[in-house]
């Protein structure tokens, strides 16, 4: 029995000595790429890139020996559809005053535990209408006035004869997956689990 206390002890420390190791996201955001990356410590776990979805989408082929008689006509599958999804909207405005405030607090949390680790940004450009240009620098300078921290890591560079704006920002967030964990459970804790489940699964 001792064993078997000393296993699940090791293993609680060992879980939670992995917990305590920060996750990293790294991002780089332009005009015509975009990319996340996901570090666990010094360790990339994922990169997610800019695709494009136009090659991306497969295309559609009719299948062979199938039975278009059987099926049921559009008006009547659109019917079907349409009462399904009021039965679960219904259901789901009846919860919502129940899992507005855990949403709420599971957000901040999460939200408060980020640290800002490194952020740049570059806004170039203008309109085709250089009024416009003209108000679009006027609300820069304003917003980033009157946050220091962006005013001294992002900027603004108008152009009056362009016609595109052309953006790019990277930086990298950090995050505390145990106090991640600890959100989470609380949002376990405080939301209508159950009810939750059993809405998600259940059709109609």
């Amino acid at each position: 029995m001792s064993i078997w206390i000393i296993i699940v002890v090791s293993l609680a420390l060992v879980l939670i000595a992995a917990l305590t190791v920060p996750v990293y996201l790294k991002f780089h955001i332009s005009s015509d790429r975009r990319l996340l990356t996901i570090k666990y410590g010094r360790i990339r776990i994922k990169r997610f890139g800019s695709l494009d979805m136009a090659s991306e989408i497969p295309k559609s082929a009719p299948k062979l020996g199938e039975d278009k008689s059987e099926k049921p006509s559009k008006r009547d599958s659109w019917t079907l559809f349409r009462f399904e999804k009021l039965a679960r909207l219904k259901k789901w405005a009846a919860l919502a005053p129940q899992i507005t405030r855990p949403v709420a607090n599971l957000i901040w949390r999460i939200l408060r535990n980020m640290k800002v680790e490194s952020l740049r940004g570059e806004v170039a450009g203008g309109f085709s209408d250089p009024a416009l240009t003209g108000i679009m620098l006027g609300w820069s300078s304003a917003i980033l006035g009157a946050v220091p921290a962006l005013g001294r890591n992002i900027s603004i560079k108008p152009d009056f004869d362009a016609e595109k704006i052309h953006y790019e920002a990277s930086g990298m967030i950090r995050l505390n997956p145990l106090k991640v964990t600890g959100s989470l459970l609380r949002f376990l804790i405080e939301a209508p689990l159950f009810r939750i489940i059993k809405l998600t699964l259940t059709r109609g």
